[in-house]
């Protein structure tokens, strides 16, 4: 009799942590897949190949890797490139040139307001980019 008890026991034991491990697995799964990390913030690399060797090396032209595109989403004006510029609603190569060369004479925007002195860059356009852009 007691064998059976002890034997019951252990089964149950066994039933218990298996549920246990099964919630788990199943815990672990739905976290990865419901927080998956969004695609911006893998990093692009450019691949070579050369005498059957191919390597791999960070791009310095990720806008995610080199500031100009903050984790925010917003696209920082002091360090964009006229690329990453472009892809601001209303700005253009002529526009995001402009900016550019406004950011070098006159140094770092203190807010974003300041994009106003740019030239080509009025209050319809400071509305459309406003809530995209920051220092």
């Amino acid at each position: 009799m007691d064998h059976l008890k002890h034997k019951e026991k252990v089964e149950r034991q066994i039933e218990k942590w298996l549920f246990i491990t099964v919630l788990l697995l199943s815990v672990f799964f739905f976290l990865i897949t419901a927080f998956e990390v969004p695609k911006k913030f893998f990093i692009k690399y450019n691949y070579t190949e050369s005498n059957d060797l191919i390597t791999a090396d960070a791009s310095s032209e990720n806008p995610y890797l080199n500031g100009e595109i903050e984790s925010s989403g917003l696209i920082n004006i002091n360090l964009a490139t006229t690329e990453t510029l472009k892809q601001l609603k209303g700005i253009g190569d002529v526009k995001a040139q402009a900016i550019i060369d406004y950011r070098n004479e006159n140094g770092r925007f203190k807010n974003i307001n300041e994009i106003l002195n740019v030239k080509g860059i009025g209050e319809k356009t400071f509305e459309k980019i406003k809530d995209h852009i920051t220092v």
